[in-house]
Protein backbone atom coordinates (compact mmCIF):
# COMPACT_ATOMS: atom_id res chain seq x y z
CA UNK A 1 0.00 0.00 0.00
CA UNK A 2 1.21 3.41 -0.80
CA UNK A 3 1.79 6.02 1.75
CA UNK A 4 0.67 9.58 1.43
CA UNK A 5 1.72 12.81 2.85
CA UNK A 6 0.25 15.66 4.38
CA UNK A 7 2.67 18.69 3.97
CA UNK A 8 2.81 22.73 4.41
CA UNK A 9 4.15 24.48 1.19
CA UNK A 10 5.23 27.51 2.24
CA UNK A 11 5.80 28.57 -1.44
CA UNK A 12 1.43 28.93 -1.41
CA UNK A 13 1.19 29.01 1.51
CA UNK A 14 -1.86 25.91 1.68
CA UNK A 15 -1.81 22.25 2.46
CA UNK A 16 -1.94 19.67 -0.33
CA UNK A 17 -1.21 16.06 -0.38
CA UNK A 18 1.85 14.22 -1.57
CA UNK A 19 2.21 10.94 -2.75
CA UNK A 20 5.87 9.17 -1.10
CA UNK A 21 7.85 9.44 -5.04
CA UNK A 22 6.39 13.19 -4.92
CA UNK A 23 7.68 13.53 -1.36
CA UNK A 24 11.12 12.19 -1.44
CA UNK A 25 11.89 14.86 -4.38
CA UNK A 26 10.43 17.63 -3.36
CA UNK A 27 12.16 20.90 -2.34
CA UNK A 28 12.75 22.99 0.76
CA UNK A 29 9.81 24.54 0.38
CA UNK A 30 7.40 22.04 2.19
CA UNK A 31 7.08 21.06 5.37
CA UNK A 32 5.95 17.66 6.60
CA UNK A 33 2.64 17.46 8.60
CA UNK A 34 1.25 14.00 8.74
CA UNK A 35 1.55 10.87 6.53
CA UNK A 36 -1.22 7.99 6.22
CA UNK A 37 -2.30 5.19 3.68
CA UNK A 38 -5.54 6.91 2.63
CA UNK A 39 -5.31 9.69 0.22
CA UNK A 40 -8.97 10.53 0.72
CA UNK A 41 -8.35 11.37 4.86
CA UNK A 42 -5.10 13.24 4.22
CA UNK A 43 -6.92 15.43 0.77
CA UNK A 44 -10.31 15.78 3.51
CA UNK A 45 -7.57 17.13 6.18
CA UNK A 46 -5.67 19.81 3.72
CA UNK A 47 -9.36 21.07 2.85
CA UNK A 48 -10.45 21.67 6.45
CA UNK A 49 -7.26 23.50 7.48
CA UNK A 50 -6.73 25.68 4.08
CA UNK A 51 -10.65 26.63 4.67
CA UNK A 52 -9.50 26.55 8.67
CA UNK A 53 -6.50 29.66 7.85
CA UNK A 54 -8.49 31.74 5.37
CA UNK A 55 -11.23 32.34 7.78
CA UNK A 56 -8.68 33.34 10.26
CA UNK A 57 -7.39 35.77 7.85
CA UNK A 58 -10.52 37.42 6.80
Amino acid sequence: METYYLIFDHENDEYSVMSEQQFLSAGDNIEYVQADESEEYLSYQATSLNGYFTELED
